[in-house]
């Protein structure tokens, strides 16, 4: 793993060890953003929201990726905002897509520095997340939520900003999905897939999840449905994708370029993926919250899919940010409802299975240390080929 030699070389060390008191400050503060309530000596089944460390960990976050000038991507979007204009022939170039092209141009119409621009959008997207984790922050666990962020997606925002802005609106639309608030999460993933078009993938899955609970209503159908329409999405899925590029004008046409490349996750989202099945599993047999259990299924399923396409379509292995609900919402929740078991869970079946049957502590343990692995092999991939193993400050 290439992450340890860059932890032990001297020309990466600083970076790195830079890279990872982000990663453990912003746990921290999301740590002290939720105290147990102590009352005569004992703890209650309950926390207390403290704002001020919240918001210290969006400011933390905030201060490293707005005013950085890393990334292997950033002076493409240095020129693009440059040449942004309020024209409509300018928005409507088959280069970048629409809505991503519109805020830049608005954007450059009232600032002239691209830094700051930039900066704008990118404040944009960690906001969205934080906002997500707020509509959240009674039922999850935040540090843990804020941890896989980081972990996996944060120094990704670096250099892949449309990605990063269309994952936030997606994040924060499947929050308000669950929620039960449908039209502002349709509305939020329309507007993701007018960012960057791989958020075409999030739409799908949120009309997927439609019909899941149409064919819920005709009771045992759903299951057949099921069998039959995850191996054809993953047996077919190439194959339609590589329809629209080549033959519709619903993707920008610059995608046809990037249908070779293969993607850097690959197999090893089974991997990634095999705790929250196993989760899945336990929480099935005794969680009590079943409408969480729908909305995990649905996004894990749709994540897992697509990770499996993009195995084949590099261009798509970002599109797993779409997908993180399982990651920094539900194993957030279900740890959250673990410190509060007699709310979420059947006690009688609770106790049956020895691995998860652990203890809240020793559980967000495990949880830490996923983290740290998912950390250890982003890091590893993009160091260089994102180039973000020079961090710069945009004044420097």
């Amino acid at each position: 793993m290439e992450y340890f030699y860059y932890l032990l070389h001297s020309d990466t060390f600083g970076v790195i060890s830079l890279y990872n008191s982000i990663l453990l400050f912003s746990f921290l503060f999301g740590s002290f953003s939720q105290t147990k309530i102590t009352h005569c000596g004992t703890i209650k089944h309950d926390y207390k929201f403290k704002p001020i460390f919240f918001y210290t960990a969006f400011f933390l976050l905030w201060f490293f990726l707005v005013f950085n000038k890393t990334g292997s991507d950033l002076q493409q979007y240095i020129y693009s905002y440059n040449s942004s204009s309020i024209d409509i022939n300018w928005v409507l170039e088959d280069k970048v897509e629409i809505g991503f092209k519109f805020l830049n141009a608005v954007l450059h119409n009232v600032i002239t520095d691209p830094y700051v621009g930039i900066g704008v959008i990118k404040t944009i997207s960690l906001f969205l997340f934080f906002l997500s984790l707020y509509n959240m922050k009674d039922d999850i666990d935040i540090s843990i939520a804020i941890l896989f962020y980081v972990a996996v997606f944060y120094f990704h925002g670096f250099s892949a900003i449309r990605s990063t802005l269309a994952g936030s609106l997606c994040i924060l639309s499947s929050v308000l999905l669950y929620k039960g608030k449908t039209v502002k999460a349709l509305m939020l993933s329309l507007i993701a897939f007018t960012v960057h078009s791989s958020a075409l993938l999030f739409v799908i899955a949120l009309f997927g999840f439609g019909l899941y609970r149409l064919f819920r209503i005709l009771g045992r159908i759903r299951k057949y449905f099921i069998t039959v329409s995850i191996p054809l999405i993953i047996l077919l899925g190439t194959t339609v994708i590589n329809y629209f590029i080549h033959n519709t004008a619903l993707l920008p046409s610059r995608y046809s370029n990037f249908m070779s490349e293969n993607s850097s996750f690959g197999i090893g989202q089974l991997v990634y993926y095999l705790p929250v099945f196993i989760l899945i599993i336990y929480a099935n047999k005794c969680f009590i919250n079943r409408r969480i259990l729908e909305h995990n299924f649905l996004w894990t399923i749709s994540g897992f899919v697509v990770a499996i396409i993009g195995y084949e379509l590099g261009m798509i292995s970002r599109a797993s940010i779409y997908f993180c609900f399982p990651f920094v919402i539900f194993i957030p929740f279900y740890l959250r409802a673990k410190a509060e078991s007699t709310r979420c869970f059947d006690q009688k079946k609770n106790n049956s299975v020895l691995i998860l049957g652990l203890k809240y502590s020793h559980l967000r343990t495990v949880c830490f240390l996923y983290c740290l692995f998912r950390y250890f092999f982003t890091i590893s991939g993009i160091f260089y080929s994102s180039a973000i193993y020079e961090f710069r400050f945009i004044w420097q």
